[in-house]
């Protein structure tokens, strides 16, 4: 086991990974913590290579007022600029609508009807992304 402080450069060669993936991660990290892990998640991949973000969103008030960890909850279009910005391309949401219906299968297909539809990202419940590294860097 390998045991790290992610405000530190990561203990790895560059272009090492092909996938990294951080699920329920990023939203326990300090906005600066956060932008020098993505940096380094970056500086470790491969030409290609691809990250997976899971986070619930900035507008899942369950999740936000549940978890006194959560030090900063991500909007899904917050997310999609901050990979941008750390030079990530072809991103690519992977969001969940939130269950405002209820949890039969029936009100979890309208709910997710409706998230299709309106691409509305205050109904969303996860901030995710799948973003990659240029094939050129």
């Amino acid at each position: 086991m390998l045991l790290h402080l992610l405000t530190e450069p990561f203990p790895f060669e560059s272009a090492v990974f092909q996938t990294i993936i951080c699920n329920q991660v990023i939203e326990h990290l300090e906005p600066e913590v956060a932008d020098r892990c993505l940096e380094e998640t970056r500086r470790v991949l491969r030409p290609g290579g691809m990250l997976f973000v899971a986070s619930p969103s900035v507008f899942n008030k369950a999740e936000r007022s549940t978890d006194p960890t959560h030090l900063h909850m991500y909007s899904p279009q917050e997310l999609v600029h901050l990979l941008s910005s750390k030079g990530f391309e072809r991103i690519i949401p992977w969001n969940s609508p939130r269950s405002f219906f209820g949890n039969s299968l029936v009100e979890r297909r309208l709910m997710s009807l409706l998230f299709k539809l309106t691409k509305w990202e205050r109904l969303s419940a996860s901030a995710s992304c799948i973003a990659y590294k240029n094939t050129n860097s």
